[in-house]
Order: C-alpha cells, then sequence, then structure tokens
C-alpha cells in the first residue's frame, strides 16, 4: 500500500534529476489551458448619486444608434471564439495532457525526461487519445448535474485514464475506463486526501504569481501523480491476473 510520504519523496527524487524538461511541459500545458487567468472586468461603479443618471444616458444614447448588424456580428464573432476554444481543447489540449503524461511516466523511469514525449498523443492512436478524454469529460459533467458529490467521485475514477492512455498505445476507451475504475477502487479517499496535501504549495504558488508553481509546484505534483498511477497499477498488477497480463505484454513490447 502507498503512502503521501513515499509518493512525494519518490517524485522530489526524480524533479531533482529532470526539473527544466518538466518545467518545460508544464509551461505548455499551463499555455495551452490559459495559462493564469488574469483579473476579470473590474467593477466601474461610482459611488457618486448622479453618476448613475450619466451612465444610463450614455447607455440610451450609444443604444439609439446601434445596427442590428453589428450585435449579429458580435455575437457571430463571439460564438466562433467559443467554437475555436472547444476545438483547442478537445483536438490539441487533449492529446497534450495524454502526452504528458507520457512524459512524467517515462521520467520517472529513466531519471532523464524528454520533452518530446510531450508529442505522444498526437503521434500514437490520436483520436483514441481525444475521444478517451472527451467522453471522460462528458460522464464526469453529466455525474455533476445529479449533485458536486457524484462528480467529485467520478473525477476520481477516472482520473488514472490519461494515464493508461498514454502508458498502453493499444488499449481501448473502454479499458481504460474499466482499469481506471479498478485502480481506484477503495482508493478514492487516499487521493482525495493526497490532492489536499499540496494546497499549501498552490497557495503559494498564487502568492507568488506562478513563478512557483512553474517551476517547482507543478513539475512536483505531476511526478507525484505519476507515482501514484505507479502505485496503483503495481497494486492492481498484483491482484488482477487479466490486467497483470497486459502489463507483462506490454513490457515486452517495450523491451
Amino acid at each position: 500500500m502507498w503512502t503521501r510520504e513515499e509518493l512525494k519523496s519518490r517524485a522530489v527524487d526524480v524533479l531533482q534529476a529532470c526539473r527544466w524538461p518538466a518545467v518545460a511541459v508544464c509551461l505548455v500545458m499551463t499555455a495551452v489551458s490559459g495559462g493564469v487567468s488574469g483579473a476579470g472586468g473590474r467593477s466601474s461603479g461610482t459611488s457618486h448619486s448622479g453618476g448613475s443618471n450619466v451612465a444610463d444616458a450614455s447607455i440610451a444614447d450609444l443604444l439609439k444608434g446601434f445596427d442590428a448588424k453589428i450585435l449579429i456580428a458580435i455575437l457571430a464573432v463571439a460564438g466562433a471564439m467559443i467554437l475555436l476554444s472547444i476545438a483547442v481543447s478537445v483536438f490539441v489540449k487533449n492529446p497534450l495532457e495524454v502526452g504528458s503524461k507520457k512524459f512524467f511516466i517515462t521520467a520517472r523511469q529513466d531519471m532523464t525526461g524528454n520533452v518530446g514525449e510531450i508529442l505522444y498523443g498526437f503521434k500514437n492512436s490520436y483520436l483514441r487519445n481525444v475521444g478517451g478524454l472527451v467522453l471522460r469529460q462528458i460522464f464526469i459533467s453529466l455525474w455533476s448535474l445529479l449533485l458536486i458529490i457524484p462528480g467529485i467521485i467520478k473525477s476520481y475514477e477516472y482520473s488514472m485514464v490519461s494515464y493508461l492512455l498514454a502508458d498502453f498505445p493499444e488499449m481501448t476507451v473502454k479499458e481504460a475506463f474499466e482499469y481506471s475504475k479498478r485502480m481506484t477502487a477503495g482508493q478514492k479517499w487516499d487521493i482525495f486526501v493526497l490532492d489536499l496535501s499540496f494546497i499549501p504549495w498552490m497557495l503559494l504558488g498564487v502568492i507568488t504569481c506562478g513563478i512557483v508553481y512553474i517551476f517547482h509546484v507543478g513539475p512536483y505534483v505531476e511526478f507525484t501523480k505519476a507515482e501514484l498511477y505507479a502505485a496503483l497499477k503495481d497494486e492492481l498488477a498484483s491482484n488482477d491476473a487479466e490486467f497483470a497480463s497486459l502489463v507483462k505484454k506490454d513490457e515486452v513490447v517495450y523491451n
């Protein structure tokens, strides 16, 4: 049985050996995910009693000369931006996520880190990787509609899907979901507590405007999660003959 201390200790060892490749991978994922969100629109309210009347008058004047065609154009641009964002998330971010997991899995094994692994999701079973992570998001979203708790539980149940897709190029999406379910059975609470243990680090990342997160916290968390995946994989292989045979077959092909 794994412990948080063991996972984090091994993660620190790997991080010390290949920090900069890991930082590069985290930078790519942060950029694709939208980076650090900036401050949204600032409130422009005023405390002067007459200010609201002036604002209302200005808005009324603006609407008088407002053309419906402009509104349609604005809506079209907004819609195009939303569709573009979805397309990037589905067709770029998803395979990059699989590639990033491949990087951290491989780095913990060889203690070097090849940044090129981040493209693994594009080069190997691209449509499977895209479809698998889209289905994961759909399932989690649907469970979240019931209440928040079921969605959280399912997010942990499916948390190993991207690792399995990265680790087993011939594994089907259905198998990835099934094995992720088996790997996390009886482990969800411990994984949740593991996530909670990173909160102080996350706060430090926020305080430093993301600098500490990019250069330490992000890679540290990812290596810890890769160690978690390896531990869960070994545990399932020791108790599940079907999965054990799949692991041995993959090791023969890999070697």
